[in-house]
C-alpha cells in the first residue's frame, strides 16, 4: 500500500512541475536549415490543353543564407535538367523564403 501511494504522489508531483515550468520557445534562423532536401512540384490538370509539368530535384542548405541546387523538369513530353543557385532567409518563426536563379 505504501509503495502504490509514493508512485502516484510522485507522479502528482511530476504532472505538476511540467505545467508550472513555461515551455521554452523555439527561435529559428538561418542555421535552423542546413543539408540537401529533395522536393518536386507538380501541375496536373484535367484539361488537354493545360500545360502539364513535374520537377523533382534537391536542394542544399548551407547554414550560412546560401542554397544550390539541381533538378530534372518535364513539360509537354521535353525533359529537362539545370541548376540553381540563390540565398535564403529563415525568421525567428520558422518560416522561411529562398531566392534563386538558373545556374
Amino acid at each position: 500500500m505504501f509503495s502504490r501511494r509514493f508512485v502516484q504522489v510522485g507522479i502528482l508531483i511530476y504532472m505538476a512541475i511540467a505545467i508550472v515550468l513555461p515551455a521554452q520557445a523555439a527561435t529559428f534562423n538561418n542555421t535552423s536549415l542546413k543539408g540537401s532536401y529533395s522536393f518536386l512540384t507538380s501541375l496536373w490538370t484535367a484539361s488537354v490543353s493545360t500545360n502539364q509539368f513535374g520537377m523533382l530535384g534537391v536542394m542544399t542548405f548551407d547554414g550560412a543564407g546560401d542554397v544550390t541546387g539541381s533538378y530534372t523538369s518535364v513539360s509537354w513530353d521535353t525533359v529537362q535538367t539545370g541548376t540553381f543557385s540563390g540565398t535564403y532567409t529563415v525568421s525567428s518563426n520558422g518560416i522561411g523564403a529562398i531566392t534563386s536563379q538558373p545556374g
